[in-house]
């Protein structure tokens, strides 16, 4: 007997990665195929579970990042009913992954966005994995392959965040700004109609979000909600059950923003967002949980949808959220796992198939990271920390990686346990020997020179403002040997900066003494003596064409 519609959840514990409710596909990665497993134990661990960083869990399969490798359990090319890792070429860093039943995105290190099939080969047309869901030309179908512009080249913009929903993909660019490409039945696409888009493009500009940047994406099955840096909230695709916010039940083609008709938002910061199909989660800074959408899933009430943002009263502070398609997940900052929704399968936890509708606590703790699985659709939120930040934003970022809890891998140029640190050309940027001694390191090979001094090393003074390595310098008559002091060579002497000044026996031509007062300095050590005087410095004279 398998489940009709499987749902379970995963989550990673400090020593453990444990999973429970529908493990039909092996899903569950305990070697087995088991319909229901509501309580919570271990994984079969191929892999070392302290080291995985990150989770996204479909209908079929689980994949997880241990150590910046992809692993997977489930239905995917050859099955595995425990983790088993997955092949890429050449070997590639990833830091996230997101993934429906059909597709997924990986982002790797190097901010590159990889794509495949996630599910076995389904030949419907709704189920679909095809080169409009990936990015790129369909082969190869199930190895991570860079997604592609429309010519072809690779997708090269530096993506900091990548979500996956119905065969459709979310773009996060660097610069705050969303991308979207795949099917686009219901509009979630944000491109103003409900045409495929075969390659990564802008969102368009509604008349809400001019001039808006953004923080946070997230794909769900046939909508999507984005999260501006302003702390402003928009929606797009299908709102058949006001999963978008907006307080009606229509489908938005653009971003449109969340109404909060009932002021529960006044006064907070949403720092993150969740939604699966018909509902939607925010987390408040302040740990509160919203939600809106669903009746029967936010509150049991099967007849009531809820079209504007409501509280959800949980006992403790949340720091991460999570929806599933018909239940959702909260974790507490103290570790402590919360579940809420359907439970036919045993995917809240809590040893029973019984739903519940307000957040109950299971028996887990010290949990570092939710996801859950169910069908067509899931993605993983984690809170994996480095040094008490969140991954996306620990070790310094973007100076570098959260690997696993605490350890950062970081970028050329930064060092120290949170890439806290940086060099110019070899030297730490607080050395004395940085930028030669004479700047200052601001930033990875980037020096600020003090006064009197340049080069991109601060290597270089000057004198009278000409580098000393130039031919130029101190009037291509001596050497500089320090910040406007010249050296002059024989027959030159500077009496400003550049040994502009011609001598003659020690005097220079302009000196009254020089040339014995007798002639012109008229070269270095040469006069031209007055008539009746002559030698090198007009030091003799001449009696009746005779010198004395």
């Amino acid at each position: 007997m398998i489940c009709n519609v499987p749902s379970f959840s995963i989550a990673l514990q400090s020593i453990n990665v444990v999973s429970f409710g529908c493990g039909t596909y092996g899903n569950l990665m305990r070697n087995n195929t088991e319909r229901v497993n509501p309580t919570p134990l271990p994984i079969v661990n191929s892999v070392i579970t302290t080291n995985v960083t990150h989770v996204a869990v479909s209908q079929y399969t689980t994949f997880l990042i241990a150590a910046g490798a992809l692993y997977y359990a489930g239905l995917f090319g050859n099955s595995s009913l425990v983790p088993a890792p997955l092949a890429v070429f050449p070997i590639t860093f990833f830091v996230s992954v997101s993934t429906s039943s059909i597709h997924a995105a990986a982002l790797s290190s190097k901010n590159q966005v990889l794509s495949y099939c996630a599910g076995p080969e389904v030949t419907s047309d709704s189920h679909k994995c095809n080169s409009n869901v990936l990015g790129r030309q369909m082969q190869p179908a199930y190895i991570p392959t860079p997604i592609t512009y429309s010519n072809g080249t690779v997708f090269a913009l530096h993506i900091t965040k990548v979500s996956a929903g119905h065969q459709y993909t979310l773009l996060l660019s660097e610069d705050g700004t969303v991308f979207s490409y795949g099917e686009n039945k219901y509009g979630a696409l944000g491109q103003g109609d409900t045409l495929i888009v075969t390659n990564p493009t802008p969102i368009k500009t509604s008349k809400y979000t001019t001039g808006k940047k953004f923080s946070s994406i997230h794909a769900g099955v046939n909508s999507a909600m984005l999260l501006a840096t302003d702390g402003t909230l928009y929606g797009m695709g299908l709102n058949s059950c006001g999963q978008l916010g907006d307080g009606t039940e229509d489908d938005r083609y653009l971003a449109t923003r969340v109404v909060d008709k009932y002021n529960v938002l006044q006064g907070k910061v949403i720092i993150e967002i969740s939604t699966a199909d018909t509902h939607t989660l925010l987390l408040a800074s302040n740990g509160q949980v919203f939600g809106f959408g669903d009746g029967e899933i936010l509150k049991g009430e099967a007849k009531h949808n809820f079209w504007n943002p409501i509280a959800i009263s949980v006992d403790e502070p949340i720091k991460s959220i999570s929806c599933g398609m018909i239940h959702s997940l909260l974790l507490s900052r103290s570790g402590n796992l919360y579940t809420f929704g359907n439970n036919k399968d045993g995917e809240l936890g809590d040893g029973t198939t019984t739903p519940h509708f307000q957040p109950t606590k299971i028996n887990i703790s010290d949990v570092d990271l939710i996801s859950y699985g169910s069908a067509y659709y899931s993605v993983a939120q984690f809170t994996l920390q480095c040094f008490g930040k969140a991954q996306d934003v620990a070790c310094s970022y973007p100076n570098g990686t959260c690997l696993s809890r605490d350890k950062c891998e970081c970028k050329d140029f930064y060092y120290g346990k949170q890439c806290e640190m940086y060099t110019c050309y070899g030297q730490s940027y607080d050395s004395q020997y940085a930028c030669a001694g004479n700047g200052y390191c601001i930033a990875p090979d980037r020096c600020a020179c003090k006064p009197n001094y340049i080069g991109e090393r601060c290597q270089l003074f000057t004198c009278d403002d000409i580098a000393n390595n130039d031919t130029r310098v101190c009037s291509g008559r001596g050497t500089c040997i320090g910040f406007d002091q010249c050296v002059c060579a024989r027959g030159y002497k500077t009496y400003t900066k550049n040994c502009d000044t011609i001598m003659c026996a020690r005097y220079d031509k302009n000196d009254p003494r020089v040339c014995c007062g007798r002639g012109q300095c008229v070269e270095p050590e040469h006069c031209h003596c007055n008539e009746g005087y002559g030698e090198n410095f007009c030091e003799a004279y001449y009696c009746r064409k005779y010198l004395s």
